[in-house]
């Protein structure tokens, strides 16, 4: 029997020596049935002092220098090379629990479907748990992310490559860029998914540099909705309707303060599509939720601006 080749895509600017090496052992696996490809692609600025003689060696792992400094680009990259049968994207300071690793791949591997979900654990810098919030609440991925679920991280996810070699993350965004793929992948396959409540990893919050933004910009929030939008439409599926509605409301009340105008229609057009047992979600206390989202503008605004600059939006209280 061959084995199964898996490559893990590592994006980095070079600088997060400790969590980087974390991420790269984490990710190898001593198996019988799987061989592990560890593709790190260091880029930006910082990428001469990128001390290759000091960094983690290992057969299995390989060291690419970027000039241009883009996550995205970066797992770019690392997606043009790859040869394995399945693909991870990992950030560096994100890390996997091999145990399930394992169990995650062999499942999707030895399956009819094209990709695979499993869920994870929000550890801070003070290595304080917070709970994580979709796969166990959840029968399958589609109503987890239509109901806005936190599942772009990259880690929990693998590709059978097939899928997605064709594919590109959008270089142009540093802001919700994983919730922009996860959607190009099912919006340009028609993909069967694998969902479970296994922790396969680690989201590790910290104070340090980071790649991308730690808020989710308006940008972002409206091209969250206007995939979802799309989605929809393409599997149009009955079952998905009550995740669908709840998921529009929950992104235009998150973003309603950056632009009431357009959350507004949003709003309206959710509710446009609800049968009468959903009317209840557009309500509080028998107040429409628009009319508490234009009362609440002033207070939202300021309490925005306080997280940006007061606490600089550390990813852990988004």
């Amino acid at each position: 029997m061959s084995k199964i080749k898996v490559s893990i895509i590592i994006p980095t600017m070079g600088t997060r020596f400790d969590f980087l090496q974390r991420a790269i052992e984490s990710a190898l696996l001593c198996a019988k049935d799987i061989v592990c490809e560890i593709i790190v692609v260091i880029n930006g600025k910082n990428r001469h002092n990128f001390n290759i003689e000091r960094s983690f060696s290992h057969p299995s792992v390989a060291y690419h220098f970027l000039e241009f400094g883009n996550v995205s680009n970066a797992r770019n990259y690392g997606l043009s090379i790859a040869k394995g049968d399945l693909i991870r994207f990992l950030d560096d300071d994100d890390y996997l629990i091999p145990k399930i690793a394992y169990k995650q791949y062999i499942e999707l591997y030895n399956s009819n479907a094209g990709m695979s979900t499993y869920n994870l654990k929000n550890v801070d810098f003070n290595f304080k748990e917070y709970p994580s919030n979709f796969t166990d609440k959840f029968d399958n991925g589609y109503q987890a992310i239509f109901a806005g679920s936190t599942l772009g991280i990259p880690l929990i996810h693998v590709y059978k490559r097939k899928y997605i070699e064709r594919l590109k993350w959008n270089i142009y965004s540093n802001n919700g860029e994983d919730f922009e793929w996860l959607f190009n992948v099912l919006l340009n396959s028609n993909i069967e998914w694998i969902f479970r409540p296994d922790i396969v990893g680690i989201w590790f919050h910290h104070r340090n540099e980071r790649l991308s933004k730690p808020y989710t910009s308006n940008t972002a929030l409206k091209c969250n909705v206007e995939n979802m939008i799309k989605l929809y439409a393409k599997i149009n599926d009955s079952e998905i309707l009550d995740n669908y509605i709840k998921g529009l409301i929950f992104f235009s009340r998150k973003a309603f303060c950056l632009d009431p105008c357009y959350w507004s229609k949003i709003i309206d057009m959710a509710q446009s599509k609800a049968h009468k047992d959903q009317l209840r979600y557009f309500y509080r206390l028998g107040i429409h939720i628009k009319l508490i989202e234009w009362s609440l503008l002033p207070l939202k605004r300021i309490s925005r601006i306080s997280k940006k600059y007061i606490f600089n939006f550390n990813s852990y209280l988004r």
